[in-house]
């Protein structure tokens, strides 16, 4: 008896699932699942959100996928021939730049040799141009000391020729005082 009440029992539910068709459960989430449905098939999604699409569309989305992946595939390649050029200028103004340094910081040291130089030679001038002053001075006091000594000198010599014009004056007197 069991088994006659089993039989239809599995019977019932064996006929229930050809007449569902196909049962289909996508539950992850996460993944793309490319599924071709028939008619009267049963899909059951276990997601917060789901994209149907039909095969027009899924065709559009290949052939722009492919688009956007060529072109993307150009712009790295283009981006990557950038970088191979900045990199390349980047070494060409670091060569200059170092180039130029290395003359700036030899321009600086002849510079600073040179204005050594010259700081010494103007020490030389300012101690030559100091004993020149103090030999005009030295000078100026003795042309001063001269200049006083040949005033004297004349002013001496003036009452010398007096005292010597008044002797021969006298002299001169006496010799005609005394021929007469």
């Amino acid at each position: 008896m069991r088994l006659i009440f089993i039989v239809p029992f599995l019977f019932c539910f064996s006929f229930s699932g050809i007449a569902q068709s196909r049962q289909k459960q996508f539950a992850d989430c996460n993944s793309a699942y490319t599924y071709y449905g028939l008619k009267g098939d049963v899909i059951t999604f276990k997601c917060d959100s789901v994209l149907l699409l039909n095969q027009a569309a899924w065709k559009k989305i290949q052939m722009d996928y492919s688009n956007l992946h060529g072109l993307t595939t150009e712009i790295i390649s283009k981006t990557d021939d950038s970088n191979i050029l900045y990199r390349t200028l980047l070494e060409n103004k670091k060569r200059e730049y170092d180039t130029l340094y290395a003359s700036y910081q030899n321009f600086r040291k002849s510079t600073a040799s040179h204005l050594d130089s010259i700081n010494t030679n103007i020490l030389k001038v300012n101690g030559s141009l100091t004993e020149s002053n103090q030999d005009l001075d030295s000078i100026k006091s003795n042309l001063d000391k001269a200049i006083k000594d040949i005033s004297a000198a004349k002013g001496k010599q003036f009452w010398n020729n007096m005292k010597w014009g008044a002797i021969g004056f006298g002299l001169a007197i006496l010799v005609v005082v005394a021929t007469k």
